[in-house]
């Protein structure tokens, strides 16, 4: 069994590792506007590491004591960790523009997978510190993806998007709740708007809370 966790322990290591270059591959394409289908070497190394994730889930599933209940808990994961674009372009799949617009957010939803292994990864032994580590990243991660997307679409027909930054402005301003002047053209851009105000709602208390804590704790030495 200890060989068993140390083997779990070194793949979730390769896979924070791994998923770092899958965060700057999409950073990347996402910026040069290259479309994820057209790149034979972002294929590769999705696909490699798709069979690193495939590898990890396996392993946690041996050693899993309830494997059923791993399974429910995990499904979405092993879902998202399907070589999607591997598959569509060795086929040659054609597929309609929903279904592409889809499909091209995939890997963007395997990086927060990722994000979400760091997060346990630095997780300390102090709840309410591991909390807020927790909801730090959630944030950030949040904020981060949420420009993309929103570039991806308000770039081409939005003349207050010029390039990535202001995209990012955006994202962080929504997400305070102060508001950004820059208006949404598309649907997508208009369901961010209401998902970064949702969440600035809820998680900024909880700093609110986390500092709150740690100055009373300050006091009562």
């Amino acid at each position: 069994m200890k060989v068993l966790n140390y083997i779990i322990k070194t793949l979730h290591w390769l896979v924070v590792g791994a998923s770092a270059g899958l965060i700057v591959y999409i950073t990347r394409e996402t910026l040069d506007g290259i479309s994820f289908l057209n790149d034979h070497q972002y294929l590769t190394f999705q696909f490699w590491m798709c069979i690193l994730f495939l590898i990890d889930i396996i392993f946690e599933f041996i050693a899993a004591p309830k494997k059923w209940k791993y399974i429910a808990g995990h499904l979405f994961f092993l879902l998202i960790s399907i070589p999607y674009l591997n598959l569509i372009s060795y086929f040659h799949i054609h597929l309609s523009k929903e279904l592409a617009y889809l499909v091209h957010f995939i890997p963007m939803i395997r990086a927060g997978y990722v994000l979400s292994v760091v997060t346990g990864a630095v997780t300390t032994s102090d709840r309410i510190k591991g909390l807020f580590l927790i909801y730090t990243i959630l944030m950030i991660s949040s904020i981060y993806f949420c420009s993309l997307i929103f570039y991806i679409e308000e770039h081409p027909v939005n003349p207050g998007v010029p390039d990535f930054w202001a995209a990012l402005w955006w994202a962080v301003l929504d997400s305070t709740t102060v508001g950004s002047n820059i208006n949404s053209y598309t649907g997508t851009g208009q369901a961010l708007d209401v998902v970064l105000s949702a969440m600035g709602l809820i998680l900024f208390p909880l700093f609110t809370v986390y500092i709150t804590n740690i100055l009373s704790r300050g006091k009562g030495k």
